[in-house]
């Protein structure tokens, strides 16, 4: 077309048109003559074909034998594209490195009978394949002759013999001896049509030919009808190494005992030497904590050092506890991906405290034993084994079974039950882990009174009934339910029990003293998690049940009580904002035949502060000379208990409002602050006017404040440092209860260092 308008510009129109004409003249000549000689071929490849000798069929003549081995041919001298040859070589090059890493004597995955590193003998080379000369046009027949195009035979796939196919003048080039290649073995599943019929061959099935109009969009190209031998593994096949925990050492990473972050048999990396699947995980926490604090505390006999007469004196003290938790887990399983099959548990604890109080009689009921009291104590903390049932699903829900003194949590910030006691345990999950239950039952076991921990020597006649179910993303993404449902039934009424400094806590020294049973059910439902970005909780408890004697109201009492507990937090950037709120129902008349006054369990709450509260970290003494409390320590309602870990619990009380905000810092990554600010006063005061024989008590008990730092140089929970500090700003209604100390705030100041290994 170029050159036509070269010519046209060049010459004039007539040139180019004169030219034009000559060269459609001249191709036209060209297309007859190629015409003319394909009619000539097909004349002679007719009456070739018509010859009663048989000769070897065309490889391009189309027919119902040949059609599909036109598609094998087609597909394989199709040029590959630049991605199919990349993927290819990346396929070579891993199956050469395979090799390379291979020991040249053994195979992996050999079979069973230990022949996988026998050595066989080289199979013999076979010679190369003669070739056929091209037949030519001068025939000795006379005949029209053609020129076959040389194509490689197809590779065999089967065992059974393929017709020949004509290679003309290839021949294929000799290869170096290869080690023997054994076909895998077929599985049963893998049979298809062997299976029952009594014979099993042990080449594998032939893949069959995927033509390339048929492919998915995107597919690799793979080796088509080659069989998967031993020692030529496909590329997603790995390597079996009798122990993957220590294949790391072949890199020269060795393990350091006492470091629990890399490769370390004690944390549960490596199974322990000499099995297969048991690992053991050890873990050590040294806890030690120092507290300064100023509470009413009653003088006793002996008065204030012998110089005052008041009810309530000097109430400052100081202690130190020194707690050694160390635990040891033996685990069998893989715990990867699913629970383990089987766990067993130890965590001694001992424990090391002192306390100066500067008022005799605080310390020991006897004021000769003086102002201070050094005490130790050894326990088991936990003490259980773990049984992994089944699972229920190819998602790993399960159901597990723990037997043993154990911990456990009966909802999201520990309301109700949170402790440590012997019991069984059945718990699992359902949905994809989306819901978990528990249903347990728990015994119970005096605390010791001065440490906190468990008392092995003292079982109690107290038993609990938990079931619970929580659902998460429910009813948005991000937000957990629970429903529960709990009993405590309590047969100590004909007992009698005093704590390790002498003082009486079963019956409650509080009333008309008297043994008492109970039984007391709890129905619940609470909430934990995120609404977009505000994060909210909430617990909701109803109580109800029947109590067969009350020493505040002097008689039988039917239990009808409520609690509620809200907290809501929104983050900005490094900024956590919170509010909450909680209200716990008490008694506007213990003398009638309800008891209204809400009762936990055994609490632990991590609410509106937690421990940095003083109103929920200190006990402060009320009656008979302190054994019955306002609340107990690490409790938050005020039940007027004989002890919190040693007595009954008491549905006569004044029970608690308390609202309040706060706000956390995570002024470092390593440093974080915390602050909160709570105003608390009393629901109903007829129960203490009742007990104090005081009229027209106030309401008000003050405002909470306090504020807490909590340090990780590491990053880590390894090194943990905590201090705090509260105060608690006395109201008309706590005033009048103590008011030889009014001027004096109560306060608690406390510093925490924890190691964890």
């Amino acid at each position: 077309m170029s050159m036509i308008i070269e010519r046209a510009l060049t010459n004039g129109p007539e040139a180019a048109t004169d030219f034009a004409g000559k060269r459609l003249a001249t191709q036209a000549c060209r297309h007859s003559v190629a015409l003319l000689s394909g009619l000539l071929l097909l004349g002679a490849d007719t009456s070739w074909a018509a010859r009663p000798a048989p000769v070897a069929p065309s490889p391009f003549l189309v027919t119902a034998e040949t059609s599909e081995t036109l598609e094998q041919i087609e597909d394989q001298l199709r040029v590959p594209s630049f991605t199919e040859l990349l993927l290819a070589q990346a396929d070579s090059d891993g199956a050469r490195a395979r090799r390379r890493r291979r020991p040249s004597f053994q195979r992996p995955g050999g079979s069973r009978e230990g022949d996988a590193g026998a050595e066989q003998a080289p199979v013999p080379v076979a010679p190369p394949v003669p070739t056929t000369p091209a037949p030519t046009n001068d025939a000795s027949d006379g005949s029209a002759g053609g020129v076959i195009v040389p194509v490689p035979a197809p590779v065999p796939v089967s065992p059974t013999a393929s017709p020949p196919i004509d290679e003309g003048t290839w021949a294929p080039t000799p290869r170096r001896a290869q080690p023997p290649r054994i076909p895998t073995p077929v599985r049963p599943a893998d049979g298809g049509d062997n299976e029952g019929d009594g014979e099993s061959s042990g080449a594998p099935a032939p893949n069959p030919i995927v033509p390339r109009s048929q492919r998915r969009p995107g597919e690799r190209p793979t080796r088509q009808n080659v069989p998967t031998y031993e020692n030529d593994l496909p590329d997603y096949e790995f390597v079996a190494v009798p122990d993957r925990w220590r294949i790391i050492e072949n890199l020269g990473v060795n393990e350091k005992w006492y470091d629990p972050y890399n490769q370390n048999t004690l944390k549960g990396d490596r199974p322990i030497p000499g099995t297969k699947d048991w690992f053991i995980n050890v873990n050590i926490v040294f806890d030690h904590v120092l507290e300064a604090r100023r509470i009413p505390i009653p003088t006793g006999a002996a008065g204030d050092r012998g110089s005052e007469v008041d009810l309530f004196g000097d109430g400052v003290a100081w202690e130190t506890q020194t707690t050694l938790l160390p635990s040891i887990s033996l685990v069998q399983g893989d715990t990867t991906f699913r629970p383990p099959d089987w766990e067993i548990r130890i965590t001694p604890a001992l424990n090391v405290n002192k306390v100066w109080v500067n008022q005799l009689g605080a310390v020991k009921l006897d004021p000769r034993e003086g102002d201070d009291r050094l005490d130790y104590h050894f326990t088991l903390q936990e003490a259980f084994i773990d049984k992994h049932l089944w699972n229920r699903t190819d998602r790993f829900d399960f159901d597990s079974l723990r037997v043993g003194i154990q911990p456990f949590n009966a909802d999201f910030r520990g309301f109700l039950f949170e402790s440590s006691e012997p019991g069984v345990r059945l718990f699992g999950n359902f949905f994809n882990n989306r819901g978990q239950y528990n249903l347990a039952w728990f015994g119970r076991l005096n605390k010791d009174t001065n440490s906190g921990l468990n008392n092995l020597e003292s079982w109690r006649d107290d038993h609990t009934i938990i079931a619970n179910f929580y659902y998460q993303d429910f009813p948005v993404l991000g937000f957990n339910v629970e429903a529960i449902f709990a009993a405590n039934i309590n047969r100590e009424g004909d007992e009698k029990d005093f704590d390790n400094n002498k003082n009486l806590v079963i019956p409650s020294p509080v009333g008309l003293i008297g043994g008492h049973d109970y039984e007391v059910y709890y129905v619940g439902l609470g909430g934990d998690g995120h609404i977009e970005r505000l994060n909210l909780t909430f617990q909701l408890y109803g109580a109800f049940g029947h109590d067969d004697y009350n020493p505040i109201a002097q008689r039988s009492q039917d239990i009808e009580s409520f609690f509620a507990a809200f907290e809501a937090s929104y983050d900005l950037d490094w900024m956590r904002y919170k509010a909450f709120f909680l209200y716990s129902m008490g008694d506007d008349d213990p003398y009638d035949d309800k008891a209204q006054g809400f009762d936990t369990i055994l609490d632990n709450p991590n609410f509106a502060g937690g421990t940095t509260s003083f109103w929920m970290r200190q006990q402060i003494p009320f009656v008979f000379g302190g054994s019955v409390a306002l609340s107990g320590k690490n409790s938050i309602v005020p039940s007027l208990r004989s002890s919190k870990g040693e007595g009954q619990s008491n549905f006569v009380n004044p029970g608690l409002w308390q609202a309040g905000v706060g706000a956390d810092f995570d002024v470092l990554p390593e440093l974080r602050i915390l602050t909160n600010i709570s105003w608390l006063q009393w629901d109903s005061v007829q129960v203490l006017e009742t007990l104090r024989q005081q009229d027209r008590l106030s309401r008000e008990i003050g405002w909470d404040i306090s504020a807490g730092v909590i340090y990780r140089p590491f990053f880590t929970n390894n090194v943990v440092l905590r201090a705090s500090g509260s105060v608690l700003i006395p109201g008309s209604g706590y005033e009048e209860l103590f008011d030889e100390r009014s001027d004096e705030p109560p306060y608690s100041a406390l510093v925490n260092v924890t190691f964890t290994f």
